[in-house]
């Protein structure tokens, strides 16, 4: 059993300034589809110390040193944030209330116990899940219903946290509209900038598997990401799928 980390309650992080195109040194706009992501203050610009270890609470494969330097030439603010989120993991813009007392989880949940318990022991032993504690690890820990959900291939299950519940007063519900809106570009964008790249221009679709679990949660959110199951307490270290901020935050800043 884990030893529960001390609680954080400051969850706060300042509002983007702007929003602003984010160009590559020697890429022409035109050979790109372009895509917007916040401007951050200036102030808010701290160099990540690249050699250091990330901390024991950020669980991520990306390389740091690495995406430094890859990111050279873009937008110093983006690169900055990128590199220190991944160090040290990202904040969830979170404002309300928190709901502390257990709650019940999704039918899903208790009709089929031994696909949670999978699902949960594959990403605690990833280090992406924190648990199982016998005891409430955060005096302000903030619960919502788990469950699962049928995939396209039978038989497999994807594991989901209710982060809208309990209506009104949910995480989701604490998190500002404008963290959590997202806009795709469409197949007629990449249509026209193929058109007029002309003759001989090459396009490529990649998938990043389980993309949202590659993304750290700052320690300072934990408490946040609370759930129980079979009386024992957990809580997510990675963004989950049901968060509303996870698309903004992928589309946004990873996607560069």
């Amino acid at each position: 059993m884990e030893t529960a980390p001390e609680s954080f309650a400051d969850t706060s992080i300042p509002a983007p300034a702007a929003m602003v195109h984010i160009p590559r040194k020697h890429v022409s706009k035109h050979q790109r589809l372009q895509t917007e992501a916040p401007l951050l203050p200036e102030k808010q610009l701290v160099l990540p110390k690249l050699h250091q270890k990330s901390p024991c609470d950020v669980v991520t494969p990306i390389q740091v040193d690495k995406l430094y330097s890859w990111l050279d030439g873009y937008d110093k603010n983006v690169r900055q944030y990128l590199c220190e989120g991944f160090l040290k993991g990202f904040q969830i813009p979170f404002h309300g209330e928190i709901n502390n007392s257990p709650v019940k989880n999704l039918t899903s949940a208790y009709k089929h116990p031994e696909e949670v318990s999978k699902a949960i022991l594959k990403e605690v032993e990833a280090g992406r899940i924190a648990g199982p504690f016998a005891q409430q690890p955060f005096s302000d820990m903030h619960f919502s219903p788990i469950g699962v959900v049928p995939k396209k291939t039978c038989g497999e299950f994807r594991f989901i946290q209710h982060l809208s519940y309990p209506e009104g007063h949910s995480i989701n519900d604490g998190i500002p509209r404008e963290f959590c809106s997202v806009k795709y570009q469409t197949i007629d964008d990449a249509s026209k900038l193929l058109h007029s790249l002309g003759s001989g221009t090459f396009m490529a679709k990649t998938d990043i598997e389980k993309a949202f679990r590659l993304i750290p949660v700052s320690k300072t959110c934990h408490h946040l990401l609370g759930f129980t199951h079979e009386g024992k307490f957990y809580y997510d270290k990675c963004l989950p799928m049901g968060l509303s901020h996870s698309c903004y935050l992928l589309n946004c800043f990873l996607l560069q």
